[in-house]
């Protein structure tokens, strides 16, 4: 578990440090105030540079296109610097657990790195590889590079092992062939029963689940009350499929962190306390820390009923926007959270 994160010039922070983080974290906050950047910085530092892709497809700016110059690079990185300007060192430092503590550095520095391409390429020479430094939980550094290879694709060079760490985009739709191996996993391991106790919590009419092969593509499939045959989950319903997707994610980061973006998407009000008790279950049984954030003041009212006589393990962190335009982070402890839903303080 993190206990603390330090953040200097990532995306809208320029500078934010955030202390007593507990084992469950929900964050709120107006449109752009910084909620989204908030678990990007986590889920980046406890990744590689590879993962730099896969944010900008979740905020849908497509995949990485190079256009052969200098500027055409470091426009692919731009959009990680505070106001874009990559002067200045990202810094994403993670403290908590022996196991979880990891600083993340991303910088440029002509001085000291060899420029990106062969000196005969006049035109492109000056451009220099941004550097990704990982300090790892041993105390390890790491160094990664992104490349252009002669085919202009981006290649990393150097690695870092991953810290377990999942984000669970609102953007994207859960990978079918990526959750039957996760239910596979859990299969082998002879811990579906969980599983099968949340769904069929919360949607009755569901049982059966298990993996089919359609197509040449694995799938989770299900038996649907008054249907002869079996069906993918992704027809029943987009909630059953987020649900069953972000359980099997917390199986699979055991003692590790969930981030999930906009968590009551997908799912009617009237399910929420029974979601948040699916996940706050399993959370537990596996050692998860979860950090997700929510516009939806039905879904933070449904966790009123799951705080009872564990407050200290809840903290409500709601995103906001100074008068200079500076992104700051105010802490609320779980019985203030408590007490302010009752009420009536608005936090989204």
């Amino acid at each position: 578990m993190i206990n603390s994160i330090q953040i200097e010039n990532f995306r809208c922070f320029k500078r934010l440090i955030v202390d007593d983080l507990q084992k469950f974290n929900i964050v709120v906050g107006d449109n752009s105030s910084g909620k989204t950047a908030f678990l990007e910085s986590i889920f980046l530092a406890g990744g590689h540079a590879e993962i730099v892709n896969r944010l900008k497809i979740w905020r849908g700016l497509g995949q990485f296109v190079f256009s052969g110059d200098k500027k055409g690079y470091e426009s692919l990185w731009s959009d990680l610097f505070y106001d874009f300007s990559d002067q200045s060192q990202i810094t994403i430092a993670l403290k908590g657990t022996a196991e979880n503590q990891r600083t993340l550095k991303i910088y440029y520095n002509p001085a000291t790195e060899t420029p990106l391409f062969a000196e005969e390429k006049a035109d492109v020479s000056t451009i220099v590889p941004i550097t990704f430094q990982v300090l790892d939980s041993k105390g390890k550094t790491h160094v990664m590079r992104p490349n252009i290879n002669t085919n202009g694709q981006l290649t990393l060079s150097g690695s870092a092992a991953p810290h377990a760490v999942a984000l669970c985009a609102s953007s994207t739709m859960p990978n079918p062939q990526e959750m039957a191996a996760n239910f596979s996993q859990l299969s082998i391991e002879n811990k579906l029963d969980n599983l099968n106790k949340s769904i069929s919590n919360l949607f009755p009419e569901i049982s059966d689940l298990s993996i089919l092969v359609t197509g040449g593509f694995p799938q989770i499939f299900c038996s649907y009350r008054g249907l002869s045959s079996k069906i993918p989950i992704s027809l029943v319903s987009n909630g059953l499929n987020k649900l069953i997707m972000i359980l099997l994610t917390i199986a699979k980061q055991e003692s590790g962190i969930i981030l999930i973006d906009e968590i009551e998407n997908g799912f009617h009000y009237s399910k929420h306390t029974q979601v948040w008790s699916a996940i706050i279950t399993f959370c537990e049984r596996y050692n998860v820390q979860l950090i997700a954030s929510s516009h939806s003041i039905e879904c933070l009212r449904a966790l009123r009923s799951l705080m009872e006589n564990k407050e200290h393990s809840f903290r409500l962190l709601r995103t906001e926007v100074k008068q200079n335009g500076e992104r700051d982070l105010r802490m609320f402890k779980g019985h203030e959270f408590e007490s302010a839903l009752e009420m009536g303080t608005e936090f989204r």
